[in-house]
């Protein structure tokens, strides 16, 4: 193999980890869990990269609160050194065999959230506030809960009646919100933030659920092991340059 196709390949190798490295979500297990089923919590790593990128959240009941599923994308709509914008779709996949209805959710941001506002108008979630029950607690064992949504007429992250939240039976309801923080923690440093645990909280005919929503996509390699693919190849076609 000639010099100039392995430093092609080199360039290809770059090119490929620098395109996953930046215009991907990171996405990282906490290593501690939550809920009811207790489920493991994820953050999602947030960059100017990912605007305009969504990333999907899966839910299901099990045990005691089986049947119940429901589905979240978010999508990054603006970021800026104090500002956040997220449009959160919600859909209750529960079969409308069951009275079922999620009646809020949850989100961690960090840095800290100081303000947060809803931008459109959701059928359903209308109320978003800044939560300041005790350790941000959210029900189900969550806390560091910064911003809770919810239907108007209730202030708690615990929600409100069945008739008053989201049906099951494939039903959506999709909010835009707007987040203050200090995302931004220099002046002239690239705003960044990150977003975890992402709780829900169904209100049934047979008792209240909180799962944890579980990421859809995988978690970037550390820059480590990228490392090590990128050298990996490269060895690869040296040897075959070597016995050509």
């Amino acid at each position: 193999m000639k010099i100039s196709s392995l430093c092609r390949i080199a360039a290809a190798v770059g090119f490929s980890l620098a395109a996953l490295s930046s215009h991907a979500f990171i996405i990282t297990d906490t290593g501690t869990t939550a809920g009811n089923p207790p489920s493991s919590l994820f953050n999602v790593g947030i960059g100017l990269a990912d605007i305009g990128d969504s990333f999907t959240l899966n839910y299901a009941g099990s045990g005691a609160s089986s049947g119940l599923a429901a589905r979240s994308v978010i999508t990054v709509t603006s970021l800026s050194p104090g500002l956040l914008g997220l449009s959160i779709s919600l859909t209750n996949l529960t079969s409308s065999a069951l009275q079922a209805a999620i009646v809020s959710y949850g989100l961690s941001v960090t840095p800290n959230a100081l303000d947060v506002i809803v931008t459109n108008t959701p059928a359903v979630f209308t109320g978003v506030f800044l939560n300041t029950a005790p350790l941000q607690a959210f029900p189900g064992g969550f806390e560091q809960i910064d911003v809770c949504g919810a239907p108007a007429t209730f202030t708690t992250c615990e929600g409100g009646t069945i008739g008053s939240g989201l049906q099951s039976g494939n039903l959506t309801d999709t909010v835009n919100i707007l987040v203050a923080a200090a995302f931004s923690p220099a002046l002239g440093a690239i705003p960044s933030a990150t977003l975890d645990a992402f709780p829900i909280r169904f209100q049934t005919s047979f008792g209240s659920f909180e799962l944890a929503g579980t990421p859809e996509i995988q978690v970037v390699p550390e820059p480590a092991s990228l490392l090590l693919l990128g050298a990996g190849v490269l060895g690869f076609a040296a040897r075959r340059r070597r016995t050509a």
